[in-house]
């Protein structure tokens, strides 16, 4: 069972790691598109597994792509050849930020943008959120880049 510390950590560093990948712009069939995958390989590529396994991350470019995109794969050997595999997936493009209106320029910076949001009238459940620690706002928070901090928490 983990301790109370041990979920703290896990949580503080799938937060902080979430942050640093929603300020990566990754829009979809964009130019930037491709620094998502750039900086997923950069992160998984500083893991202690992966500075001593190189050859198990790699990109993997998508054939004859306009916006020269790649897929990042990282594999983690098993401690024994019993072992079951377990395959994560996700998918780090995000839709555009048309919908954030004046606060466009914020969309990538999820602690700027909830300060300017709470400056804001919404809802009251939005409101609540807003005064709540529980909820990060910004493009890609939730779809998908969260779930990419999970996936890189789990191959730590």
């Amino acid at each position: 069972m983990r301790t109370r510390g041990e979920i703290v950590e896990t949580y503080e560093y799938i937060k902080k790691l979430t942050l640093e990948l929603v300020k990566t712009p990754s829009l979809v069939r964009t130019e930037n598109e491709k620094d998502g995958a750039e900086k997923i390989y950069k992160i998984i590529s500083q893991l202690p597994y992966f500075t001593e396994h190189p050859e198990n991350l790699m990109y993997v470019p998508l054939e004859n792509d306009p916006f020269m995109r790649n897929c990042v794969f990282a594999y983690v050997q098993g401690r024994s050849a019993k072992s079951s595999t377990v395959i994560l997936l996700s998918h780090y493009d995000t839709v555009d930020i048309d919908g954030y209106g004046e606060l466009a320029d914020f969309a990538f910076d999820p602690l700027v943008l909830k300060e300017k949001m709470k400056q804001m009238k919404f809802n009251r459940d939005v409101e609540n959120d807003l005064k709540s620690e529980d909820w990060l706002f910004g493009r890609g928070v939730v779809d998908m880049k969260s779930g990419i901090a999970q996936n890189i928490w789990s191959l730590k």
